[in-house]
């Protein structure tokens, strides 16, 4: 993410804004589902597309972020 928009968060204070939201970790880092291959050629697929999109056009909740 720093590389595309200089925007830099350390880990402890994201997990402190999740916590902070009410936001649960993930019991699971992986997903057994990721092992399919038709799963995994969509998850690519999404991947390629995301890709395109600019990212000041991304929201968050309701956070916007801005670039620059």
């Amino acid at each position: 993410m720093a590389e595309r928009t200089s925007v830099t968060a350390c880990l402890a204070v994201i997990c402190e804004a999740l916590k902070r939201l009410k936001l649960q970790p993930k019991k699971t880092l992986r997903a057994a589902e990721q092992e399919r291959r038709e799963i995994a050629a969509e998850r690519e697929a999404y991947r390629q597309q995301m890709s395109k999109v600019s990212v000041e056009r991304l929201v968050f909740g309701h956070l916007r972020i801005r670039v620059g």
